[in-house]
């Protein structure tokens, strides 16, 4: 698709030659499509290098050949086998091309999976770009996270980013799915750390379960409403304590980059 928006910088494509026979790449439009014979099922894997603050990076891409995909400029789709159709499914392409995702094994997503405190630090932490040689690896400030953790890298990042804490006990509970009203403290703040900027959401029209929100997430809730990050749901509630899918934070952080 329309790939060099995303990296407006020195975007250079680099495909392996035996990829080649299976796209049509137009560099004036730069646009990529597969080449109307080639076979359902096609796998090809892109690497994009681009500048941004002034490094060298680069973003690998895998990409499926599908029947009946929608178009994104071409009939690409990622290497999500369990996103066509899904609500969300434009805002895991963005993400994935963005390199903020992380699937599973066999290709798959989980978008309706139920999103853990541990994945949640994952996904601020590429948002963010956190460095891990900002992070003390001798350290563990979460009694339940030690460094052997599969997720230690990512929490501590964003730990000393101050976007993401711990409870008064001393753990994290990586493992435990986050609520509605804990994901708008933690996106609220990496907003404000993204940005500096402040937004205060007083003005805004209350969520018919208001006396339900903790005093802690209020402001966060309602100033991410203002800025058009969160929304309620079509009951006019809010449901603080309810959980988190992996397509609703991958949809909020679409929101967020734009």
């Amino acid at each position: 698709g329309q790939l060099r928006k995303l990296y407006p910088t020195n975007f250079v494509l680099n495909m392996q030659y035996k990829y080649k026979k299976y796209l049509d790449i137009d560099t004036a439009n730069n646009t990529i499509k597969f080449k109307p014979d080639t076979p359902y099922g096609t796998e090809v894997e892109l690497n994009f290098t681009y500048n941004k603050t002034g490094m060298t990076k680069q973003v690998t891409v895998k990409l499926m050949h599908v029947e009946g995909s929608p178009n994104y400029g071409s009939d690409i789709v990622p290497l999500f086998s369990d996103i066509s159709g899904h609500w969300a499914q434009n805002d895991i392409v963005q993400l994935s091309l963005r390199n903020m995702v992380v699937g599973y094994s066999g290709s798959l997503y989980f978008p309706d999976r139920m999103v853990t405190r541990a994945e949640v630090a994952g996904f601020i932490s590429r948002y963010l770009e956190l460095d891990k040689k900002d992070i003390d690896l001798s350290v563990n400030h979460f009694a339940d996270v030690l460094s052997y953790h599969h997720s230690y890298s990512d929490i501590e990042k964003v730990y000393k980013a101050g976007v993401f804490q711990g409870y008064a006990d001393g753990t994290f509970l990586p493992d435990e799915f986050i609520t509605r009203q804990e994901l708008a403290l933690v996106l609220y703040r990496t907003y404000q750390y993204k940005t500096g900027l402040t937004l205060s959401g007083n003005n805004t029209t209350p969520f018919l379960d208001d006396n339900m929100i903790a005093t802690w997430a209020r402001d966060a809730i309602y100033s991410s409403k203002a800025l058009g990050i969160l929304n309620g749901r079509d009951d006019g509630k809010f449901h603080p304590t309810d959980n988190t899918t992996r397509a609703e934070i991958t949809a909020i952080l679409n929101r967020m980059l734009n």
